[in-house]
């Protein structure tokens, strides 16, 4: 996983500046991260969004305009509408 994150890094980020490609998948939160997800997203709040991106990728993303560094991957339907142990679960998982 770690090498087709380099590989996608390397064609997607042009200056290493903005730093590490972060994948997430906010479906898969807990129910306070999500809800708090979703509140970034309505109030563009750019703040909490990086905190939250930062919690589940370890790093926080680089901001510079027209360059993203986030990629959203939903998890699948039945993780997002389990339980939160069961989501956690998921992510353990996937780490």
């Amino acid at each position: 996983m770690e090498r087709r994150i380099s590989a996608l890094e390397q064609r997607c980020i042009p200056t290493p500046d903005l730093g590490r490609l972060a994948i997430i998948c906010p479906n898969a939160w807990s129910d306070q991260d999500r809800e708090l997800w979703q509140r970034s997203e309505i109030l563009h709040d750019q703040d909490l969004h990086d905190d939250l991106v930062e919690k589940y990728s370890g790093h926080r993303p680089g901001r510079r305009p027209g360059v993203d560094n986030v990629v959203i991957v939903p998890a699948p339907q039945d993780v997002e509408d389990a339980d939160e142990a069961t989501r956690a679960q998921w992510r353990a998982r996937r780490a």
